[in-house]
């Protein structure tokens, strides 16, 4: 997905952290591992315009994130594809709300390392 990403979308519209190189990114996966369950890597945030629509625990096509975005506009949430399952955390609900506010924090503060 690191490649692929890049070739899909254009230069820099990726970030890439790698939580073998780095303690303090390993640490915020550990963050979306307790609040997710997430064990698999990589783990992918969907943003459009600066806001999160999407994490994705895994591989997928990359015309997907465009439908991922779609629907999570949709129903004004943020769709979550993880090994469990798919979700919608919507954005008005409370429980909700905070766990979208986390894993915004946690997916920009990344440290890049070896770029």
């Amino acid at each position: 997905m690191k490649e692929v990403l890049p070739e899909y979308y254009g230069e820099g519209s990726t970030t890439f952290y790698d939580i073998g190189a780095s303690q303090h990114n390993y640490n915020i996966y550990m963050n979306f591992s307790k609040l997710l369950g997430v064990r698999g890597v990589p783990l992918i945030g969907i943003f459009y315009n600066n806001t999160l629509y999407g994490v994705v625990e895994g591989e997928f096509p990359p015309e997907a994130a465009q439908e991922i975005v779609e629907k999570a506009i949709e129903n004004n949430g943020v769709i979550i594809l993880i090994s469990s399952g798919t979700y919608l955390l919507p954005r008005n609900e409370t429980k909700a709300i905070e766990a979208i506010e986390n894993m915004t924090k946690w997916f920009l503060n990344g440290e890049v390392v070896g770029q």
